[in-house]
């Protein structure tokens, strides 16, 4: 009886709630309810396990997103437009990437570049600078050279590495003209000036000696290394030792570092000494144990160019545009042997193309593809509509001239100063360059057409290149009939009464032994239509 009793009593207890039994709570009040937390030990392990598990569940689901990326890309052709569109492109993707996955982000740039184009290359160093404020750390490392643009925009990185034996410097602006190097002349102070306000921004912003990379830009002043009885040591110009004497502080050395009249160019081991680089490293993966970055769980993922890519970075190719164009031209002016639509779809393609794509791409504005396509429409005029003016057709020649030679510009950034007469001295040798171009194009044209094979091509085996005959135009009149030896597409060979002439068909083409008829005669042209029945 007194076992079964002792079963039930324990039962019982196995019921009885975690308070002490009761249908009631024993802490009616706050001071019960911390009197027995305070005295069940119990539910104080069982809360403490409790708390523990809430506060570290979230940090295990958080440890995938604080993973280290490195990123990595080169930079080893020429600063173009179309490597600021490729850098966009890819940043913005590191960008999403790490407002998504709030991960650690680092992007090591490999650069080895002679430099390039100053307008590309602003606009590429605001995005370097968008992505360090977005907390991305941008890594340089200098294999065998950054110079001129390349070392502007490697500095614009948060850190900077250099392989054995490489430099860094060199970054005044030069003005290439078709026969060399031009000088700037009076325009050179207010570029310098520019490109000297880029460079110091690029020192107070990532904590390196401004005066150091001011002399990279400018040669005008020496720099001198100033140790000072304190201790500290500072690279500071002429002018500057002397106001800082006048203050009264004691120099006890004063070493020169860079002399006047030369541009300062580094050397891994003096960018090193003069804080310009971080240190110096033999691979990518040296800089990861520098920046103590752990390379067993790092993966380094490349950001590699795309096909469109690779086809914008032609594009970009001055000699590539150039022969573009010199193909449309080409096909423009066999289009008027010719007469032939295929080609002159040619024409208005290979004319039209490379400013149509820079255009929607953002390289360039629509004024290139707006005179291209003008030209074509006055040269098609003076074809079709108003033959004999000789006026629309210059112009329009005119007109897709200079549209190709706009064809070579960019969108220049706000910073840059808009120097007209340098901007003129630009446009001048461009434009000679391109008219010497031409006439080099169209006398090897000229001596195409004048090879037998060509010519039967073009016009059947009829039509050759020469001038008109004043006395056969003089057996010639308006209104006299005759037939077409040779297609007019417009131009061709036609017969009056045993004439042989070279004549241009106005309105629709006229086919092979058609009749035709004499419209006008300007000059040493003839014009005729077909002969109604």
């Amino acid at each position: 009886m007194r076992k079964w009793r002792n079963r039930q009593t324990r039962k019982a207890q196995n019921l009885v709630p975690f308070w002490g039994g009761g249908s009631t709570p024993p802490f009616r009040t706050i001071r019960n309810m911390k009197n027995y937390y305070k005295n069940n030990i119990n539910l104080r392990y069982s809360l403490s396990i409790c708390l523990f598990i809430f506060i570290t569940i979230p940090l295990f689901f958080q440890i995938d997103n604080v993973n280290t990326a490195v990123y990595y890309l080169k930079i080893d052709n020429e600063i173009k437009d179309s490597l600021y569109l490729y850098l966009n492109k890819s940043f913005d993707y590191l960008i999403d990437l790490k407002k998504q996955k709030n991960s650690k982000i680092y992007l090591i740039v490999e650069f080895d570049t002679p430099g390039g184009a100053l307008a590309p290359t602003f606009n590429i160093v605001k995005l370097f600078d968008k992505l360090n404020d977005e907390g991305i750390i941008t890594i340089a490392y200098i294999n065998t050279k950054a110079l001129s643009a390349g070392a502007i925009i490697s500095l614009s990185c948060k850190r900077l590495y250099m392989i054995s034996g490489s430099n860094i410097g060199s970054a005044a602006p030069i003005l290439m003209g078709p026969f060399g190097l031009m000088p700037l002349g009076e325009y050179k102070e207010k570029i310098i000036s520019a490109i000297r306000s880029l460079m110091v921004s690029r020192a107070q912003k990532y904590n390196r000696p401004a005066v150091i990379l001011e002399a990279m830009v400018d040669d005008s002043f020496e720099i001198y290394k100033v140790t000072f009885d304190d201790g500290r040591s500072q690279y500071l110009k002429e002018y500057e030792i002397t106001n800082a004497e006048q203050e009264g502080k004691n120099i006890i050395r004063k070493n020169i570092v860079k002399p006047k009249n030369i541009l300062l160019n580094l050397t891994d081991k003096q960018a090193l000494d003069y804080e310009v680089a971080q240190g110096i490293a033999s691979s990518i993966e040296q800089i990861l144990e520098l920046e103590s970055i752990k390379k067993k769980s790092t993966e380094i993922i490349e950001l590699k160019k795309g096909i469109e890519d690779y086809f914008i970075e032609l594009l970009d190719t001055p000699i590539v545009a150039s022969i573009i164009g010199m193909i449309g031209l080409g096909a423009l002016f066999a289009f008027f042997k010719t007469g032939s639509i295929t080609i002159l779809i040619v024409a208005i393609t290979c004319l039209s193309f490379t400013p149509l794509v820079k255009f929607i791409i953002g390289l360039s504005g629509p004024v290139a593809l707006y005179l291209i396509l003008l030209g074509v429409v006055l040269v098609l005029l003076e074809i079709f509509v108003i033959p004999g003016t000789t006026i629309v057709g210059i112009l329009g020649i005119l007109s897709i001239i200079v549209g190709i030679a706009m064809n070579f510009g960019t969108i220049t950034p706000p910073e840059i100063p808009k120097i007209t007469g340098f901007n003129n001295a630009v446009i001048k040798y461009t434009t000679l360059t391109l008219v010497g171009s031409l006439l080099i194009f169209f006398i090897v044209i000229k001596l195409i057409y004048s090879i037998p094979f060509v010519s039967a091509i073009v016009l059947q085996g009829g039509l050759q290149e020469k001038a008109i005959d004043t006395n056969v135009l003089t057996k010639v009149s308006i209104g006299m009939e005759g037939f077409a030896i040779t297609e007019c597409k417009p131009i061709g060979l036609a017969d009056f009464n045993g004439n042989i002439v070279e004549c241009e068909a106005v309105g629709e083409f006229v086919k092979r032994n058609k009749k035709i008829e004499i419209i006008n005669i300007a000059g040493n042209k003839i014009y005729v239509r077909e002969k109604n029945a």
